[in-house]
C-alpha cells in the first residue's frame, strides 16, 4: 500500500498540478517528495521513475493507460481492458476542449457506466479543467467512458492508473 501511495504522489508531483479542480468529494493535498524512489521488489524499474518521466515509466510498465476522448466518439470508449481480478483504479481527466451543447459523459465499468464519474461536470467543463475519482474496478469488467449525449464540443484525456487490490 505504501508503494501505491508513493507512486500516486510521484504522479501528482510530476504532472505539476497548479490549478487543481477535484471531482466533488475528492480531497487532495499538495505532496512534497524528496530523494529518489526505490522499489526493492522490482515491480517498477527504478529508472522509469528516477529520471523525471514518471508518467512515461508507468505507461510503459502497464500500470497506467491514457485515452483521448471526444464528445463525438462512438460509445462506449474502453479506457482500461477487463482483467480477471478486482483492481483499485484512479481516474484522472484533463479537459482539452471546452464543452458545448451539454455533452453527458460518464466514466464507469461494464454494466455500471457511471460508477466513477456521473455526467462529467454536468456537461460544463472548460479547457484545462481537471477531475479525479477512484474506486474498485470489478473483475472481468472494463473501465469505460460512455457518451450518453454528444453535445456539440468537448474533448479530454483520461488517464487510468491500475493497482492490484491488496
Amino acid at each position: 500500500m505504501k508503494k501505491i501511495l508513493l507512486i500516486f504522489l510521484l504522479i501528482m508531483v510530476s504532472l505539476s498540478l497548479i490549478a487543481w479542480k477535484p471531482y466533488p468529494g475528492f480531497v487532495f493535498e499538495d505532496p512534497v517528495i524528496t530523494g529518489t524512489p526505490t522499489f526493492d521488489d522490482g515491480s517498477i524499474a527504478n529508472a522509469a521513475l528516477a529520471d523525471g518521466t514518471a508518467m512515461t515509466g508507468l505507461l510503459a510498465a502497464g500500470v497506467a493507460k491514457c485515452t483521448h476522448v471526444a464528445h463525438s466518439d462512438g460509445s462506449p470508449v474502453e479506457l482500461l481492458a477487463a482483467d480477471t481480478s478486482d483492481r483499485t483504479i484512479m481516474v484522472y481527466v484533463v479537459c482539452s476542449e471546452t464543452a458545448a451543447g451539454d455533452p453527458d459523459v460518464d466514466i464507469g465499468e461494464t454494466d455500471t457506466v457511471n460508477k466513477f464519474i456521473e455526467d462529467l461536470a454536468a456537461g460544463a467543463w472548460t479547457d484545462a479543467d481537471i477531475y479525479c475519482s477512484a474506486g474498485t474496478l470489478t473483475a472481468n469488467k472494463a473501465c469505460i467512458a460512455t457518451i450518453a449525449a454528444a453535445g456539440t464540443a468537448g474533448e479530454f484525456d483520461i488517464i487510468v492508473w491500475s493497482f492490484p487490490v491488496p
